[in-house]
């Protein structure tokens, strides 16, 4: 999801609840940002320039990684309880390689091809 559509989403609005996506919420962090938050943690800040910065608040849930994965462009799976991050290949496939894989963070920011940056 880019920020343009987020804004878009939001319109004249600060704050607006996701329709028929129970405890979500979509509002600007400030002018440069807008969050997605779910309950009370930010799991998706979406930067204008592109750029996005995960948080699962340490809360480890289906739901949770279901929310980062519909709001950023991140392929995030699970494997024997632990998060990983596939990265993208130039032409856009997911690099499912073990070698590529990195292991979730919060506060880790991806680009919007959904590689990690940084």
């Amino acid at each position: 999801m880019r920020y343009a559509y987020l804004d878009n989403f939001l319109g004249k609005r600060d704050h607006r609840t996701v329709p028929s996506i129970r405890a979500t919420s979509v509002w600007r962090d400030n002018g440069d940002s807008i969050a997605v938050q779910y309950h009370n943690t930010v799991v998706v800040q979406v930067w204008r320039d592109g750029y996005f910065v995960l948080n699962s608040g340490g809360y480890r849930t289906a739901t949770t990684k279901e929310r980062i994965r519909a709001y950023s462009p991140a392929v995030l799976y699970q494997k024997a309880h632990r998060w990983y991050l596939a990265p993208r290949n130039q032409d856009g496939t997911i690099n499912w390689s073990k070698d590529a894989q990195v292991e979730f963070y919060d506060g880790m920011r991806i680009d919007a091809a959904g590689n990690v940056s940084g």
